[in-house]
């Protein structure tokens, strides 16, 4: 969700391929639909550049298109591409002053993007062993930090954006507490 115009707005994505831009608060859509991916769109994301409003999206065609919302839905410079499968997530974080795209993919990887027009930021981030299906930016300990998670729901990751070292890595497991014996019980009642 962003602030777009005079009010809160939000991106919409669908299976069969265009982004949507609506305001929340008339509930109506604030543009025509940004269209151009050759597939369904897998995810959507908004940042602020240079006070540019863009939006972000990927999918099924393997490319990161980048929109400017404040023009005419106009589609900026080339499509970053390098996924060898679907974009199966996108989120957008500040690092160290500039704003970067985080991509997941098909492909287990997640590729880092400048969003001033680097292109992609070093080598892709590994470690899952399927797609990357969840994506979110924040911070950790002041820093900017990612967490990753797999489709198969197997393995968390946790990275330090700047750095691009993994703060984390653990099955989703470890991260549930453990049951109760009364949980277990009713656990095991049930399976009978």
């Amino acid at each position: 969700m962003r602030v777009l115009g005079d009010g809160p707005a939000a991106l919409v994505a669908y299976a069969h391929g265009p982004v949507e831009v609506w305001d929340l608060s008339t509930l109506r859509q604030l543009r025509p639909p940004l269209t151009g991916h050759e597939g369904a769109v897998r995810g959507a994301a908004t940042a602020v550049v240079h006070d540019r409003h863009l939006a972000v999206s990927g999918g099924d065609d393997r490319s990161v298109r980048i929109w400017d919302l404040d023009g005419e839905r106009r589609e900026m410079g080339s499509r970053l591409t390098g996924h060898a499968g679907t974009v199966t997530g996108v989120t957008t974080a500040l690092v160290d002053g500039s704003c970067v795209v985080v991509t997941g993919g098909s492909d287990a990887t997640v590729r880092i993007w400048d969003l001033g027009g680097e292109g992609q930021l070093g080598e892709p981030l590994t470690g899952h062993t399927t797609a990357v299906d969840l994506l979110t930016a924040g911070t950790v300990d002041g820093r900017p930090a990612l967490l990753t998670r797999d489709d198969r729901h197997q393995s968390v990751r946790i990275w330090d954006l700047a750095t691009r070292e993994e703060l984390h890595g653990r099955s989703t497991g470890e991260y549930a507490s453990p049951p109760s014996s009364s949980s277990r019980q009713s656990t095991t009642a049930s399976s009978v």
